[in-house]
């Protein structure tokens, strides 16, 4: 403890090294300076260079009293002839500014300030406000304490944070540590672990009466709560990646000498209740740490009862008389009571027509009788590698057990065919995780704080955020939550209950959030928490880099939301969205649309104008129809009869130099709703049905109705815009916000009325908006209602890193007023009859699982049976450009552009339109540089159809991988997922060679196919 009067700890000033890390910390104290420079005799920090002016920086502290709390500020002031630079993250850049001199900066946790010799130093804050902010959000509760939401105020992160009541325990364990003690161990034992299967503490809080620990906070739900999901479909591939990630947790724990005691599913946790999600260990309270080399942990026996009846190892409770205690096999007793539980939803000692209590339970543990694997009916689909792992787990004699590298190298993880996926589902599972450091001052005493001398959690506790009210706007935005709150980017949600929604296409690989119902309490939570929770980052107050006069932080409207019951179901494609009141699987592919100057409505049969993104049927080109579009060997979008196509216009950031960056495309959601006077006549779209809304020359508001009828709304607003930032802001007809950290959404309204009579009108006049646009009445003259549809496409336009450019859609609009949508139908007429008929009405949770029509022919494939398909007009479209494609000239506004804005001249010849196939691959037979094309390889289980060599780049193309396979002598080459190269003499007995591949273009090349998920295009050596 600091002596009376000492000077409060505000923070440190660490240095940069050269490897990125702290190479000296130097603290900031209430009312002392700390000056950095040349200067011997004046500077705390000494730095030699010459460049450095004597007194360069000087960090300095103001205290603020309100409130009857005080609240301190640190600042950083230039006092350089050189220069200071003040370094802050945005978004997932960072940005400097030049702080001049005799000014200063306010500076946040983790801001930097930069010198002109390149050295750097950070700010870390130590005042706990300045850190984190606990919100009203509980999230859980139990024996030991609570579980609430808290914020990362520098890294605008949501995080868990465990409050435990030290004065008061549930219990006193006998003849064993004090609660307050046994609370510790579990940071004790987490504080230098950095394990991307493990649970991280961020950092540890106490007070005499409490301990704060602060998290990860993991928005999957646990493991359990997975399981029980009606949409989870668990096989033996999932169970076996989600077994994997277990294992390699036990594996590092168990090296550093750490038994976990309290394996089952509600402390596993999950980063996404779906597959391919990082899983997470969780709650320490039982572990225990041995002490030792290998072979002595191994004899190094505990005695205590710890863990939880169904999945803790006989030994533990003493059932299988054995007085000496027991080891680390214990967790891997409990690791195969879980794959149990994955591969046939119960547990292998549970026989749920007799008692399925806790001592019953137990004793058929103690008995270890395996033989319901051999014949139960849950049994029977099991594979024997699967069961023969699970019995090399249940042994009663733990010193028989397999140790976790043993398990690791079992046959169930490296058969032949699961080897070469596993390692590469596992990379992609923890994709994203950083290491983290140790902590180092993992006690930190809040009552040194400056907060208070004795803080009570009422007073670091803020009130949960007031819920905005609901207004009849256009429909509840796909990111916002049943109330109205506005949540994470990549977090999606169902706008209204019951909507019909086809996600056409998906962006990159995201983590998913969800809400998980449980509120099961553990010293980590496993309930997600909304997003919306999240705190304002422009709520916080700015400062001008120029002088320390307050600027007033940017305001936030909050954002309308829609609250009518009355649309339809909901369909999924490539990137799953999830509902709040009811989850559903989601898979994530690489895309698996076409991107080009396409449009078979406007330009039929030749190059369109502009790029658009297209999403559907996999036959769609330059000339599709209604019957081209239903020979489609594939879509994807999740129902098998939807061979519709859905288009809208790429986004382009233009830079400063003039070139043009493809903004990322994180995702498009297609919605048909239920919606009008005459809903409860809703007629399908007929075969040869096509429309389109919004207008591409638009550069301004269109203020006109709609339609006659009273009320009606304007043209303008079927478009709109959401820039998705921390707080709500209000939908714009307009591209006027794009400093959006998560995401720009453009929204598109279609017409819901029909004439009747024609298919498509080039002026649009066969069909016609309701009067409110989203709702309302038809006009007169259009007799027939048909769903109403609408498009939602996110851009990532926080992965640009801006320079002055402008955003501009491909049609050459900067203002968004011209973003529009194009909709060719490729419905089978009866099927979405009879969705209408059947579902409408009784189908409220609005998914596709929940309408008969619809679940016998929802393909659960669909990211795998329709990959990625070439480009059919040969020009770059993609990553950074010289232009935009297209003879496109930016027009600004307000005047609509004209065709000549729009069209090449007449001496600029058009790209080529290339012949190609709807993910067909080349012709058998056909020969390109001395390679012939075989076909496709199926290769029986667990046999690789080339396998002398193999592997793997990002950059893969036939002819690279053909050169590796002559190198090693062998006379055939196969390209598999876009990325993998294998090598033989022959192919394997058993294997067999089809016509064609459903095929994935080239890691190195998007004008080619390599072969596609699970099937090898082969190639031989003329």
């Amino acid at each position: 403890m600091p002596s009376l009067g000492a000077p409060a700890l505000f923070g440190y000033l660490e240095e940069d090294g050269c490897d990125g890390l702290a190479s000296a910390r130097h603290q900031i104290l209430d009312g002392q300076e700390l000056l950095i420079g040349r200067d011997h005799k004046s500077c705390n920090v000494i730095l030699t260079d010459p460049t450095v002016s004597n007194q360069h920086l000087q960090i300095y502290t103001i205290a603020y009293s309100e409130d009857n709390h005080q609240r301190i500020f640190v600042y950083a002031k230039d006092l350089s002839t050189n220069g200071t630079y003040w370094c802050y993250e945005h978004g997932n850049h960072w940005k400097e500014s030049l702080i001049g001199r005799g000014s200063a900066v306010l500076l946040s946790n983790g801001d930097k300030v930069r010198l002109c010799n390149g050295s750097s130093f950070a700010f870390r804050s130590q005042l706990f406000t300045n850190l984190f902010r606990i919100t009203g959000q509980k999230m859980g509760s139990g024996a030991y304490g609570e579980v609430w939401m808290a914020v990362d105020i520098a890294r605008n992160r949501q995080m868990a944070c465990k409050v435990i009541k030290l004065h008061k325990s549930p219990h006193q364990w006998p003849g064993r540590v004090s609660f307050s003690e046994s609370c510790w161990r579990e940071v004790e034992l987490l504080k230098d672990i950095s394990h991307p299967n493990i649970i991280h503490v961020e950092r540890v809080f106490f007070t005499k009466t409490n301990l704060f620990i602060i998290s990860d906070l993991i928005t999957g739900g646990d493991l359990m709560s997975y399981i029980e999901r009606p949409q989870t479909n668990m096989n033996d591939a999932e169970a076996c990646i989600i077994t994997y990630q277990m294992l390699k947790a036990l594996e590092y724990l168990h090296r550093q000498g750490i038994c976990h005691r309290d394996l089952k599913p509600e402390n596993i946790l999950m980063s996404k209740p779906a597959r391919g999600a990082r899983v997470i260990l969780a709650d320490f309270g039982h572990s225990t740490k041995l002490s030792g080399s290998k072979q002595v942990r191994r004899r190094r026996m505990k005695t205590a009862s710890v863990g939880t009846d169904y999945y803790v190892a006989p030994e533990v409770r003493g059932k299988n008389k054995n007085t000496e205690g027991y080891t680390m096999a214990t967790d891997m007793w409990s690791v195969g009571i879980i794959t149990t539980l994955l591969l046939t939803g119960e547990s292998v000692f549970e026989n749920s027509k007799s008692d399925a209590s806790s001592a019953a339970v137990l004793d058929a543990a103690a008995e270890c009788d395996l033989a319901k694997m051999d014949y139960n009916s849950l049994w029977q689909t099991v594979n024997d590698l699967g069961k023969g792992f699970v019995k090399s787990l249940l042994i009663l004699d733990e010193k028989a057990r397999l140790e976790v590298e043993q398990a690791l190298k079992h046959g169930w993880f490296t058969n032949v065919k699961r080897q070469r996926t596993i390692q590469q589902e596992y990379k992609d599972a923890i994709r994203g995780w950083m290491p983290s450091r140790p902590l180092l001052d993992y006690k930190e005493d809040l009552a040194l704080f400056r907060e208070a001398s004795q803080p009570k959690l009422d007073s670091i506790l803020m009130p949960p955020p007031a819920k905005p009210n609901s207004n009849r706007n256009l429909q509840r935005s796909l990111h916002q939550s049943e109330d109205g709150h506005q949540s994470s980017p990549f977090f999606s949600r169902a706008i209204q209950d019951g909507a019909m929604k086809i996600v056409a296409q998906a962006g990159k690989k995201r983590e998913i959030e969800s809400e998980d119902e449980t509120s099961t309490p553990s010293i980590f939570p496993k309930p997600a928490v909304p997003a919306n929770k999240r705190p304002n980052k422009n709520g916080r107050e700015k400062y001008n880099v120029r002088s320390e006069t307050k600027k007033p932080a940017k305001s936030s409207a909050k954002q309308a939301v829609g609250g009518e019951h009355e649309t339809l179901f909901q369909f999924e494609s490539s990137q799953r969205i999830q509902r709040p009141s009811l989850d559903l699987d989601y898979e994530e592919y690489r895309l698996h649309d076409k991107t080009g100057r396409i449009d078979p409505i406007i330009s039929p049969g030749t190059v369109s104008s502009h790029v658009h993104k297209i999403s559907g049927a996999s036959n769609i080109g330059p000339s599709s129809t209604y019957d081209s579009l239903q020979s489609s060997g594939c879509t994807s979008c999740e129902i098998k009869k939807d061979l519709s196509a859905y288009w809208t216009p790429l986004l382009y950031y233009e830079h400063a130099n003039g070139s043009f960056e493809e903004v990322p495309n994180g995702g498009m959601a297609v919605y048909y709703l239920g919606r009008g006077d005459n809903k409860t006549n809703i007629q399908p779209f007929p075969p040869g049905f096509r429309m389109l809304s919004g207008d591409a020359a638009a550069r301004s508001f269109n203020d006109t109705p709609v339609s006659s009828v009273e009320g009606a709304e304007p043209y303008g607003n079927r478009v709109s815009f959401n820039c998705l930032t921390d707080s709500p802001n209000p939908q714009s007809p307009q591209m006027n916000m794009t400093d959006c950290d998560n995401g720009l959404r453009a929204q598109i309204q279609f017409q819901s009325c029909w004439d009747g009579v024609n298919k498509y009108l080039p002026d649009s006049s066969h069909v016609a908006y309701m009067s409110t646009i989203d709702n309302g009445a038809c006009p007169p003259g259009y007799p027939v209602q048909l769903m109403h549809l609408f498009y939602e496409v996110l851009y990532s336009v926080s992965e640009i890193a801006l320079d002055g450019g402008k955003f501009v859609f491909a049609q050459g609009d900067p203002t968004g007023y011209g973003f529009h949508g194009d909709f060719l139908n490729g419905w089978d007429v009866d099927t979405l009859q009879a969705g209408i008929e059947q579902c409408a009405v009784a189908n409220e949770a609005g998914v596709v699982h929940e309408c008969p029509v619809f679940a016998a022919i929802d393909d659960q494939n669909f990211s795998t049976d329709c990959p990625a398909r070439l480009p059919e007009i040969d020009e770059p479209v993609h990553g950074v450009i010289d232009k935009l494609p297209g003879c496109i000239t930016i027009t600004p506004g307000p005047e609509e552009a004209t065709l000549a804005d729009f069209v090449c001249p007449a001496n600029v010849p058009e790209p080529t339109l290339l012949n190609v196939s709807s993910g067909s691959g080349p012709a058998v037979g056909s020969t390109v540089d001395g390679w012939t094309y075989m076909g496709c390889a199926n290769e029986p289980t667990g046999v690789r159809a080339l396998g002398d060599a193999t592997y793997t780049s990002n950059t893969m193309t036939n002819e690279a991988c053909q050169s590796f396979c002559a190198g090693k002598g062998s006379p055939m080459a196969g390209t598999e997922y876009g990325t993998q190269c294998y090598c033989g003499s022959a192919l394997a007995p058993g294997s067999s060679l089809n016509q064609t591949c459903s095929n994935m273009p080239c890691g190195g090349s998007d004008m080619e196919y390599c072969g596609g998920p699970d099937r090898l295009s082969v190639y031989h050596k003329a």
